[in-house]
């Protein structure tokens, strides 16, 4: 391990004793790996807590476009055991991972006052959005240091504005709900971690700066880096059309569910920009 990089904000304290032996927070900086916070978080009978969420992020994580996606931000020798009981192994460390870029992924209440994600009403509603993608610290943070976290949010809770969800919501006792909702924020996952997250790190590793630099300027054209990661992932050849929709309907036919190419792209990438 390298010398910590915020060695100078700790106290003083034995060399010995990690983390000052806090037995709560263990900050290790140069653990740069896929971290998947609180999505397989199981309660005192062994029951995961985020049941739907467990499941997508297996349904994601053991497609192969889902698995070339996390391989680049793996660190090797990383394991992670996923809801079917099966283990994800990385054999080498990734791109992304060498260049000291981050992948966390975190469940979290999302359905927002009407003002928006982050309004300052702490009131919740109903609606809310299915996930989210953001830097730790914002672009500037990570600019600054040359690497940083990409962090891809899912809601834990049923947000009404998703009719998958809503339709859980009202009938919980039916399986089809249940499917549906699943494959919904597997969905979900694939869109932020592919079209975001993905693009981030690309992006990043280019030149050091979030600008956009890794999508061609007949795309881009001067948007926000949102709105060119969207364009990007609709338009032709893209990593999102030539191999995320493709997996998806696999996913979806395993499932049970038939559902064409055109159909899940209008799913998957129908989103204001």
């Amino acid at each position: 391990m390298s010398i910590d990089r915020l060695a100078e904000a700790y106290t003083n304290t034995s060399a010995y004793a990690y983390v000052d032996n806090n037995p709560v927070f263990f900050v290790d900086p140069d653990g740069l790996r896929i971290d998947i916070g609180n999505i397989f978080d199981k309660d005192n009978d062994g029951n995961f807590i985020h049941q739907e969420l467990a499941e997508a992020f297996t349904l994601f994580a053991k497609s192969d476009v889902g698995n070339e996606i996390l391989s680049k931000f793996a660190e090797r020798g990383q394991e992670i055991e996923l809801a079917d009981g099966s283990t994800l192994s990385f054999d080498e460390s990734g791109e992304f991972d060498s260049q000291g870029i981050d992948l966390s992924f975190t469940a979290e209440n999302k359905n927002y006052a009407k003002g928006g994600e982050g309004a300052v009403s702490d009131e919740r509603t109903e609606e809310g959005r299915n996930g989210g993608t953001r830097i730790e610290g914002g672009p500037g943070t990570m600019e600054a240091r040359g690497k940083g976290n990409i962090v891809v949010s899912l809601n834990s809770v049923l947000n009404t504005n998703n009719k998958f969800a809503k339709s859980l919501k009202e009938n919980p006792n039916d399986p089809m709900a249940k499917t549906l909702f699943v494959l919904s924020r597997t969905l979900t996952i694939f869109h932020e971690t592919i079209v975001h997250a993905d693009s981030y790190g690309n992006d990043l590793t280019d030149n050091c700066l979030i600008d956009c630099s890794n999508i061609p300027n007949n795309i881009y054209s001067g948007n926000s880096s949102r709105t060119g990661q969207h364009l990007q992932a609709r338009s032709d050849g893209s990593l999102f059309l030539s191999k995320t929709i493709p997996a998806l309907q696999k996913i979806f036919k395993s499932k049970g569910i038939n559902r064409t190419q055109s159909q899940l792209k209008k799913q998957a990438l129908n989103f204001n920009n």
